[in-house]
């Protein structure tokens, strides 16, 4: 790989990180919103849900039209929204004005997301750049994770906004290594028929369904954790890991996706990461439990790219990508609220037995998919 690539690699790479560092952080922030604000748990709660509804709603829009948007100005526009919501975050007098403000961030964010999603889905061997954007997005959040615990005790919620704005301010100074391109038609004035519609449709209804389930569970990790004795320290110890864990499954991903194609290791991924929720779930043994926690997060984002790489099969353009990815953060805003539902009713053994009874209707959406993928998916070996 020449200079020039491993440049836009780099920038990729942090991009996808300033999308994901708040959503993978927000947990760390909701006890210093409740007590500087005043505000309950249900609307910390919104505040996080109307930031990811805010990205995946943006993302969703502008994913129609990215072959005719250049991706470098798109995530130079998605860059400077997240900066003035982090920037607007700091300095809120009052609750519903922190909510406004983060609601522009997340149409940042889903400007950059869209962005990141759609050059990774142009490149010459997509599975293994969603693998390793993945993996670097959960190790640099896991190495900056002190530095937000340190901010919020010094500062309190606004010590947590002031870090992302330095994390954004410095995938600002990167976007000019970012990848120019947005698809061969993106000087002309007629936007290409978004192909394999049916195949795109299956592949968002797996993703979001996936996508609630996996978030009814992690939501409520914490809970889980409390329920077996685990004191706020050692729960803290066990976020670090599950996202190191996870780091593991995004680097699994661009190793096996060029190698197997993702319909194969989704599929074994699938049945494994099911077993991992309910074993996480069910336990009552500290060991177990945080093997488990560990293995899901792992499993999950060995998951995720591979579902990406599918959508960048069924578009070069990078529309599918663009609206896989926006559709994931309807269903993580839409997970908590359905786990909060299922544990309210049934108790925490439902989120178990939840993700078991999807898992099979899944496998069958992604062999449908697998089946019916274009002519053109072909497996790129890392060696040619």
């Amino acid at each position: 790989m020449n200079t020039n690539n491993w440049m836009h690699g780099a920038s990729i790479c942090l991009a996808n990180t300033g999308v994901y560092a708040a959503p993978y952080t927000s947990g760390l922030v909701i006890g210093s919103v409740i007590t500087y604000f005043g505000a309950d748990e249900a609307q910390s709660g919104f505040l996080v849900s109307a930031e990811l509804l805010a990205m995946s709603i943006t993302a969703l829009l502008v994913a129609p039209y990215l072959p005719r948007i250049p991706v470098r100005t798109l995530a130079v526009v998605g860059t400077l929204l997240l900066l003035l919501g982090h920037v607007g975050a700091i300095y809120s007098v009052g609750f519903t004005s922190l909510v406004v403000w983060r609601v522009v961030a997340g149409l940042g964010g889903g400007l950059l997301l869209a962005a990141v999603n759609a050059v990774i889905a142009q490149s010459p061997n997509p599975a293994m750049l969603f693998g390793v954007a993945t993996m670097m997005a959960c190790l640099l959040t896991a190495l900056i994770s002190p530095a937000i615990a340190q901010a919020i005790v010094a500062r309190g919620y606004a010590g947590y906004y002031q870090v992302m704005l330095a994390m954004t301010a410095l995938v600002l100074a990167v976007l000019c290594c970012f990848p120019a391109r947005s698809g061969q038609s993106a000087h002309s004035r007629t936007v290409i028929k978004l192909r394999n519609k049916q195949e795109g449709c299956w592949l968002m209804l797996g993703v979001v369904v996936f996508g609630i389930a996996m978030m009814a569970y992690y939501a409520f990790i914490e809970r889980f954790a409390v329920r077996i004795g685990f004191d706020p320290q050692s729960i803290g110890y066990l976020y670090t890991a599950l996202l190191i864990g996870s780091a593991a499954g995004g680097g699994f991903a661009a190793y096996l996706g060029p190698r197997l194609g993702p319909i194969k290791p989704l599929i074994v991924c699938l049945i494994a990461h099911a077993v991992a929720v309910a074993l996480a779930v069910l336990t009552t043994i500290s060991s177990i439990f945080v093997i488990a926690v560990i293995s899901q997060g792992c499993l999950y984002m060995l998951a995720f790219p591979l579902q990406l790489t599918l959508a960048a099969e069924l578009d070069k353009e990078g529309r599918w990508a663009a609206l896989i990815g926006g559709a994931s953060f309807v269903s993580f805003s839409a997970g908590p609220v359905v786990g909060g539902w299922l544990i309210t009713q049934f108790g925490y053994s439902a989120i178990a037995w939840s993700m078991l009874a999807i898992t099979a209707p899944l496998i069958m959406i992604f062999l449908i998919i697998g089946a019916r993928r274009p002519e053109g998916a072909v497996l790129k070996s890392p060696t040619t």
